[in-house]
């Protein structure tokens, strides 16, 4: 029981922050913040889920079956995370729309290695999420601020 509760705890410790983490760089600019909140949601109802269906358990079954079924649970999270694929590297740009060219949105849709953009008019900013490899950071930042 001892040896499924530490292997259950490692694997839920190291797959929390990969998963938001990968939420994070797969979701666009514009909805990373409402996917990150879905996740956490989802996430906070799996924790509930999980300690009240390892109560039922208890309740219902020993601590061998128990066991047994976290690490199968182990073993599932394995074989998934082995599956995913990891999510390109990207930075992120801010600007401000003030010191941007008048061209500046032909510039973004002629540049290599952006991955999405977003203008934040309240804030008056531009958000560019570009590739992290090479210069693509310096180049696109290069050719649109004047």
């Amino acid at each position: 029981f001892v040896i499924g509760v530490y292997l259950f705890f490692i694997a839920f410790m190291m797959i929390e922050p990969l998963l938001q983490s990968t939420v994070s760089k797969i979701a666009t600019i514009k909805e990373r913040a409402g996917a990150v909140g879905i996740f956490n949601t989802c996430q906070f109802i799996g924790t509930f889920i999980g300690g009240f269906s390892g109560g039922l358990m208890l309740e219902y079954f020993d601590y061998q079956v128990l066991s047994f079924a976290l690490i199968g649970l182990c073993l599932l999270w394995l074989v998934w995370i082995a599956q995913l694929s990891r999510p390109k590297k990207a930075k992120f740009l801010y600007l401000e729309l003030e010191s941007l060219q008048a061209n500046y949105q032909d510039c973004l849709d002629k540049a290599t290695g952006i991955l999405d953009f977003y203008i934040n008019q309240n804030e008056k900013t531009l958000v560019i999420k570009c590739l992290a490899e090479g210069d693509y950071a310096s180049i696109i930042k290069n050719q649109i601020v004047r």
